[in-house]
């Protein structure tokens, strides 16, 4: 289950609502409440990895949908797809689509390695000198 911002929002307000406290206790829980979710979001591994998480996730739909045209306009699937294909295969788009995903591929495997390599590097100098 992902749980998300607005997800969590939602919970305290409705927990909020529910509560029969007086107007200024319900104000204090729900700053506590919000003062510990700022807390949580802050930590400074919070942003690089929702920033990774969003370039992996960019680039695989990205990928995806390149996948997608060129299967669909390039290079159709039916009996009539490998005439089509000498028609199409010299097309500046469809060589354009093609090279983009190659390309999107290429930096998708590279961008792992390198997230591999600086969550391993992190590690090691945390290991050797703890905060």
């Amino acid at each position: 289950m992902i749980i998300t911002l607005p997800a969590i929002l939602i919970y305290f307000f409705n927990l909020y609502k529910k509560l029969k406290l007086k107007k200024r206790e319900k104000r204090k829980l729900l700053m506590q409440k919000l003062s510990y979710i700022k807390k949580t979001l802050m930590h400074p591994l919070v942003i690089p990895v929702a920033k990774f998480g969003g370039v992996v996730m960019g680039m695989a739909i990205s990928h995806w949908a390149l996948v997608q045209f060129y299967a669909c306009y390039c290079a159709p699937w039916s009996i009539f797809g490998p005439f089509l294909t000498i028609l199409s295969l010299g097309s500046p788009v469809c060589q354009f689509a093609n090279y983009l995903q190659f390309e999107i591929a290429r930096n998708y495997i590279t961008i792992w390695a390198a997230t591999g390599g600086a969550v391993i590097a992190y590690l090691f100098a945390n290991i050797k000198n703890p905060k």
